[in-house]
């Protein structure tokens, strides 16, 4: 019988902290961190999570932050993009993991966008695998035929609206993700009005990194 998770803040950073939870074994062979998708909280991967450490491996899942119970004070006052979470959030939870087992394999078990910000994590050549879901490009052009007039509604007509009127996204409300950070989702806009997606929108050196990935996946 698996034990409930420890639940503790991790600070990426002064004055931005993220929730995170951890199912520990005594010197588990992987270490695997459950990396959320866009607007989802941890809480969602409960179950699964709970069952991973049942096959003896150590499990770590966490919120980035201004999501689930890494939200600090009122959504609008969060200025965080998607590069900070791939720069300050995952950095900090995956050099945690490596404190706590140097000997583990690291995992990341990458849901939807944080497959997608992969190449933009400063130590993620530290990951030893990578397995992804539902991490293909957002490009709204690339969705299915039933999909592509909501996505181009969420990201010519919604999204342009919503975020200067509630100074984020009220996903929850509408159905739609998930609420989210204003800059998050502004960015992330970009990111799918491109057709390269993200790599078509962060930069020549962003390009770089994302061609030099080896990590098996």
């Amino acid at each position: 019988m698996i034990s409930p998770p420890l639940k503790f803040n991790l600070e990426a950073q002064k004055n931005r902290v993220i929730a995170v939870q951890h199912w520990p074994q005594p010197a588990p062979e992987q270490v695997i961190i459950m990396a959320p998708a866009m607007g989802v909280p941890q809480s969602y991967y409960q179950n699964f999570c709970q069952w991973l450490a049942q096959t003896g491996r150590a499990v770590i899942s966490f919120d980035y932050f201004g999501i689930g119970a890494s939200l600090q004070g009122p959504l609008k006052h969060q200025q965080t993009t998607i590069r900070d979470w791939a720069e300050l959030d995952a950095v900090a939870v995956i050099t945690h993991a490596q404190q706590l087992y140097p000997t583990a394999s690291v995992i990341w078990f990458a849901h939807s966008v944080s497959g997608q910000l992969f190449g933009m994590i400063p130590n993620y050549s530290e990951i030893d695998r990578m397995i992804t879901v539902a991490t293909g490009s957002g490009y709204w052009r690339e969705n299915t035929p039933q999909l592509k007039p909501k996505a181009w509604l969420l990201w010519h007509i919604i999204a342009p609206l919503t975020l200067p009127m509630f100074g984020y996204f009220p996903g929850d409300k509408l159905g739609i993700v998930g609420n989210l950070p204003g800059p998050a989702m502004r960015q992330w806009r970009r990111w799918c009005l491109h057709p390269e997606y993200l790599i078509g929108v962060e930069g020549e050196a962003n390009r770089q990194r994302y061609a030099n990935i080896s990590t098996p996946i």
